[in-house]
């Protein structure tokens, strides 16, 4: 006997579109053990130009030893960097900017999550602003504006 349409529906599994409890993504912070998979990640997402040597360094010297100022983080597939700068003429002005925001290719809704630690971070850390500067080939317009990011203006710059 075949099933009615009603017991089907009540028992079929909620479809793409619909509001379904979905897995909460586990977000922890980079460690030095995450370096070859977070290199790996960027040479292969970024442009050719990713300078491996140089990020290593920068985030051994820089990104773990400033747990103040950095926010590295990252989920199974994605890991974001930021940081948290002032200016000299408004040193009570704490801004977070995303620096790096990367994910393994078709994990972009990963990304999303670590935007959304990352706010909570510089809220913690009483910044006024949150930031995406990361510089990468996809539009992060729409995964930006899930976290409530709105497009600013672009200032002026010099392509050297």
């Amino acid at each position: 006997m075949r099933p009615s349409t009603d017991e089907f529906v009540r028992n079929r599994p909620p479809s793409y579109g619909e509001f379904a409890e979905r897995p909460k993504l586990a977000v922890r912070l980079l460690t030095e053990d995450d370096l070859p998979w977070m290199v790996d990640l960027g040479q292969r997402r970024y442009s050719i130009a990713f300078d491996a040597f140089s990020t290593e360094m920068w985030f051994r010297n820089n990104v773990l030893k400033s747990p103040l100022i950095f926010f590295p983080a990252r989920t199974d597939h994605a890991f974001t960097i930021c940081m948290i700068i002032t200016d000299a003429w408004l040193p009570g002005l704490r801004i977070c900017n995303n620096l790096l925001l990367n994910s393994e290719e078709g994990a972009v809704w990963e990304e999303i999550t670590l935007m959304r630690a990352a706010v909570e971070w510089a809220r913690k850390r009483q910044c006024a602003e949150y930031r995406i500067w990361s510089d990468t080939e996809v539009d992060l317009s729409a995964a930006a504006a899930r976290v409530g990011a709105e497009t600013t203006a672009v200032r002026h710059a010099v392509k050297l």
